[in-house]
């Protein structure tokens, strides 16, 4: 061969004989494609092994280069990746923590640094269940904090939650899936929900989700009265691996319509061609309306008000009261363990709050199940343990409608 890595019976002549198919003779006519093989550190240093034997100057350069140069930036790459295990980035320091923006500056501006989101479930501002995560996005994380919360609940043999209230991050398609799924009433607001509530846009007509939709036909009506029909549906699958299915509708022509400088951008007006195009997720839109009527409801509106006073002072009590705003251990198993310290001192701090208060939340009196007198300070510490796991009024309420915040 030459250093081209043809064959010496190649023409000479300018002119290279080739097939019907324009293709010389020496090419392949099969149509299987040509296998590859996944390069890693360790199928690389196998193969340098192999190429060691061969005795060649030029060769063993090469070789060189890849075993001294090559290898072991691959194998510190291989490392990043396992360490990453699907997130963006993490901590040299805790290989464990992410990368997330904290306002930790005087000015409050968002800062990069490792962190883990912190999720907590709570009934009258009793942690019932905490959950620590690598991932920044908290909807993606609802899932598996309630699915622990579910299961926390059947093991201590108590009941599980009918209704599930959040913030508006928690509005996902997903989500209201899985808690329709799980018989639970959803009181997630989504992200629009507060926005919908103001006149110019419940009154808007240019906005496709008051397009009146004719469900039977399936086409939208603008407010000329052109109908879209829907011309396509794609498939959006989110960072979870969940698919949602989207429909595109667009209009015959909005060449000439009076209202088209109301309906459309003025960049897409200046082509004839682009004719209004709306895209919905009809399953989306079916689970923004069950909420938004069970947030409009005057039990969705009193769960609303209670939610800001039932989940998130814990959150101000430990960072601002009690002045825990950074992590001392390192690691998730071992900051799990410091957040659950952290979250039992909070209940503790809450039950000895009740009983030192005469008009509590009827918490029975010690002499209720406490064999010994509770006004001496060694006693009430005893009492303040002993009736966290017994009260049935703190952690075993007969309707239990968690809230959930990060």
């Amino acid at each position: 061969t030459t250093d081209e890595g043809t064959t010496d019976e190649e023409p000479t002549t300018d002119e290279e004989p080739t097939t019907d198919e324009g293709t010389t003779d020496e090419e392949p006519t099969t149509d299987e494609e040509p296998t590859t093989t996944q390069i890693n550190s360790k199928n690389l240093s196998t193969q340098i092994e192999d190429l060691e034997t061969i005795e060649n100057k030029q060769i063993q350069k090469i070789v060189k280069t890849l075993k001294e140069k090559h290898l072991p930036k691959l194998s510190e790459y291989e490392k990043h990746q396992t360490n990453l295990n699907g997130r963006n980035s993490y901590s040299k320091t805790d290989p464990d923590a992410t990368f997330m923006r904290t306002k930790d500056d005087h000015m409050k501006n968002g800062q990069l640094k490792p962190a883990y989101n912190w999720m907590i479930s709570t009934e009258n501002q009793f942690i019932v269940n905490y959950s620590i995560h690598q991932n920044s996005n908290d909807a993606v994380n609802y899932k598996q904090h309630t699915e622990q919360t579910l299961e926390l609940l059947q093991e201590e043999g108590l009941p599980t939650f009918k209704r599930s209230m959040g913030d508006s991050v928690f509005g996902t398609e997903e989500n209201y899936e899985y808690l329709e799924e799980k018989g639970i009433d959803s009181f997630l607001k989504y992200p629009s929900f507060h926005s919908e509530q103001k006149k110019k846009v419940r009154n808007n007509p240019f906005l496709s989700r008051n397009f009146f939709h004719n469900k039977v036909e399936d086409f939208l009506v603008c407010p000329m009265g052109q109908r879209l029909h829907a011309k396509t549906k794609t498939k959006q699958t989110r960072k979870s691996g969940y698919e949602s299915e989207i429909t595109v509708y667009q209009a015959q022509n909005c060449q000439g319509c009076p209202l088209r400088n109301l309906c459309q951008p003025k960049i897409k007006q200046q082509s004839r061609y682009n004719n209004r195009t709306v895209s919905i997720n009809h399953n989306l839109e079916k689970h923004k309306n069950q909420a938004r009527e069970n947030l409009n409801s005057l039990q969705g509106i009193r769960l609303r008000s209670k939610r800001r006073v039932d989940v998130e002072p814990p959150f101000g009590n430990v960072k601002y009261n009690n002045r825990f705003s950074r992590l001392t251990l390192r690691s998730i198993l071992k900051v799990n363990v410091e957040v659950g310290l952290l979250s039992l001192a909070h209940n503790l701090k809450k039950i000895w709050k009740f009983i030192n208060q005469s008009d509590g939340i009827g918490l029975p009196k010690p002499s209720h199940f406490v064999p010994f007198k509770a006004n001496k300070n060694k006693n009430r510490l005893f009492y303040a343990i002993f009736s966290l796991f017994l009260t049935t009024e703190v952690v075993k309420p007969h309707k239990l409608s968690f809230s959930i915040n990060a």
